[in-house]
Parts: structure tokens; C-alpha cells; sequence
């Protein structure tokens, strides 16, 4: 179970994600969403009838992908925050 008892989206029930919805939920751009469920960053691709992709980041990852985008910045192929 996620943080305030609601499930993680990796966790199935017969087949089909469960998702949740938290007051962290933010729009990233190009129908992509972040969310957090108390451990992971989730990503999920959605297109007004619910999530069709989901992508659950663990913290090690969120730091592989933080110094991935600091070698692009450093690098200067994209403007990378």
C-alpha cells in the first residue's frame, strides 16, 4: 500500500493497474503525468480515460535519471533544467 493507504499503481487486480490519485498529481506535458505514491515517482501516459502507461521510479532511479540529464545539460545538446 502507498502512503494514506491507497495502492500502488504497479500493484494488479486482475490484469488491470489500480490507480490513485494524490494532491501531488501533476501535468508534465505531452499527455505525461507525475504522481507520487510515498516511494516511487510514478509517470503515466493518459488520454482522458485513464492511464495507459505507467512507469513506477524508484528513488536510485530518479538519481540515475537527475545525473543523466545533468551529463545532456553539460554536454549542451538540450537545454536540460
Amino acid at each position: 500500500m502507498a502512503c494514506g493507504g491507497q495502492p500502488n499503481p504497479d500493484q494488479s487486480q486482475g490484469g488491470k493497474a489500480i490507480t490513485f490519485m494524490s494532491e501531488f498529481k501533476d501535468y508534465l506535458g505531452d499527455s505525461v503525468y507525475a504522481d507520487f505514491d510515498g516511494f516511487h515517482v510514478v509517470l503515466t501516459t493518459e488520454n482522458g480515460y485513464g492511464p495507459s502507461n505507467t512507469i513506477a521510479l524508484e528513488p536510485n532511479v530518479l538519481k540515475a535519471l537527475d545525473i543523466y540529464l545533468k551529463r545532456l545539460k553539460e554536454a549542451r545538446v538540450m537545454n536540460a533544467p
